[in-house]
Parts: structure tokens; sequence; C-alpha cells
């Protein structure tokens, strides 16, 4: 059996970090965009159909939306959620399983961590000091590896879960999510 050549892993880049506290209804009728988006929903209701699916996400949970995929959102009054968008720094670095289900990409935040780092994020977009940028770099990784942690494990491309000895953090990731989750269909 063949090991999958070496990739690098894949480094998100920031397009935009916004928290959103609505005292109205707010929807966004049929669009798409060309990079990843993160919705995290703090508080209240947020329905959406994604693709030929339609959901809604509880509080604590995080969606995350692909390049390209359609989607319309209906948010209640009173509910606080975060946008995050970021693209991969190389074209081909799809984290993502392909036939991935749209139901495979709403994760739950038991610890709360997602919701941290969104915050950090959030704060260091607005800060104007050297340091900053830096910042902001390294909650944005943070975030991308925290929410791919959370994910199933027959979700995530085996080009970012490295079984190799020489990635150590990258074993100990799927030694914790199959321990979350148990070993995918087949493996058992």
């Amino acid at each position: 059996m063949s090991k999958p050549a070496y990739r690098p892993d894949p480094e998100p880049v920031l397009r935009r970090a916004v928290r959103l506290d609505l005292s109205f209804r707010a929807g966004f009728s049929r669009h798409q965009h060309f990079d990843y988006e993160l919705i995290y929903l703090h508080s209240g209701m947020y329905e959406y159909r994604h693709n030929n699916l339609s959901g809604r996400l509880r509080p604590g949970q995080a969606f995350l939306l692909r390049p390209g995929d359609w989607h319309v959102d209906a948010i209640a009054p009173g509910a606080s959620y975060s946008a995050v968008n970021f693209v991969l720094s190389q074209d081909d670095a799809i984290p993502f399983r392909e036939h991935l289900a749209e139901t495979q990409l709403v994760v739950d935040d038991r610890n709360g961590l997602l919701a941290q780092t969104i915050a950090t994020l959030i704060e260091e977009n607005i800060r104007p000091d050297a340091f900053s940028s830096r910042l902001l770099a390294a909650a944005l990784r943070e975030l991308f590896w925290r929410y791919l942690r959370l994910l199933p494990p027959d979700a995530v491309a085996e080009t970012v879960i490295r079984t190799d000895a020489a990635d150590t953090h990258a074993v100990e990731l799927r030694r914790l999510a199959l321990n979350a989750h148990g070993p995918p269909p087949g493996l058992d």
C-alpha cells in the first residue's frame, strides 16, 4: 500500500470576520460565496437551506459553507451569530472528502473553544497595532483546525490527517476524533 504524497497543510487566509447581534429578522436570498464561510450561532435561531438540505442551527453550533455552495439564510430577531469568511492558500487543498453530506459540516462546540477563538479573531480584526495581523492569522489557523477536529473522522480528507510517526500532532488529532466519534464505517 503506497502512502499519499506529502502535502503542506492548507493555510486559511481571512477575508472577513464579523459578529452580528440582530434586533430584527434578517434573511439572505439564494446566494453563494467563492470562499469558505463558517457560521457560528451564539444565541437565538438561525435557519438555512444549503444546496438541497434545510436545517436549523442551535446555539453553540457551527456550520461551514464551501466555495460555490448555494444557500439561503433566515435569522430570527434576537439572534447573535458570527460569520468568518476565508480562502485556503492552495487552490487544491480541499480538507474534506468528496461527496460529503451537508449534515456532516454542522458541529457542536461542546467546550466553547470555537466561540472563544472567533471572539479573538473579531477582536484582533479591529486592532490597529503591529501584532494584530500575526495574531489574526494564528487565531484563524486555530479556528480552522479546531473546526476540523470536531468533524466526524470520515468527513476529513486523508491528505489533511497524516498518520506517519513524524507528525505526532496529527496522529493525536486522529486519536481524539476516533475517541469522540468512533471509527468510520467499515473500520470497526
